[in-house]
């Protein structure tokens, strides 16, 4: 008997598939048997003395298959698992990251309008109490009511002024900056013409001109904001 592989069996011997299945003919025979290990499994094909394949030897195959395929089954899995929590939670992390960015988003698009609102509400207050004040040195009738309301007024807008340094967009920051400048010299001329001192071109006419002109500037400042928050009419 010169069979290939580790040896010659007879027919009523044992044929161990995978560990657990047995298969048994019921005549002698001489049999080549060829071992080949599959994943930690021990299949053995069957071949007759003359070369060719048992009519068991295509079970066996399908077998030798299966157990193969139960042994990698839990490993592809896990590995497709793995991965699909994987892909699971960087669609999570992208998610949570444009939500995040949307809520800065709206929260900065809200402090902006919120600090809009406030400088124009204290610029127009400013501006009222600094034309009372204007007429009040002209009639020399200031007195510590108006002073208080004044700098009242002029520290409010002062305060806005300065939260909307933080938030403006670089066009209506330079309006702004203008607008203050001209605020102060307003201001300073006021106090000026109170004090019996004014500046050469700081009469009350001249003073009560500027300031009404400075008011245009204030619509165009307004116009600004208006555009940058995106605000139509």
């Amino acid at each position: 008997m010169g069979g290939q592989g580790v040896g010659v069996v007879r027919a009523e011997d044992l044929l161990l598939v995978g560990g657990g299945a047995f298969l048994q003919r019921g005549f002698w025979r001489s049999v080549a048997a060829a071992s080949a290990s599959l994943g930690g499994a021990t299949a053995w094909l069957i071949k007759y003395g003359d070369g060719s394949m048992s009519a068991d030897s295509g079970a066996i195959l399908i077998a030798a298959i299966g157990v193969l395929g139960t042994l990698v089954s839990p490993i592809v899995s896990q590995r497709l698992s793995a991965r699909a929590r994987h892909d699971e939670f960087e669609m999570q992390k992208s998610e949570r990251l444009e939500a995040r960015q949307l809520e800065q988003q709206q929260l900065a698009f809200a402090n902006k309008r919120s600090c809009y609102i406030a400088l124009m509400a204290n610029a127009r207050r400013y501006r009222v109490e600094m034309m009372n004040y204007l007429y009040a040195a002209k009639s020399r009738t200031v007195d510590n009511d108006q002073r208080n309301e004044l700098e009242a007024a002029r520290r409010a807008y002062i305060m806005t002024s300065a939260e909307a340094q933080m938030t403006a967009s670089l066009r209506v920051l330079a309006m702004i900056e203008a607008f203050n400048a001209d605020l102060y010299k307003g201001y300073r001329a006021t106090k000026h013409l109170e004090e019996g001192e004014p500046e050469p071109d700081g009469s009350f006419e001249e003073t009560e001109s500027f300031l009404t002109k400075l008011w245009d500037q204030w619509d165009d400042m307004r116009e600004a904001m208006r555009q940058d928050l995106n605000i139509e009419d």
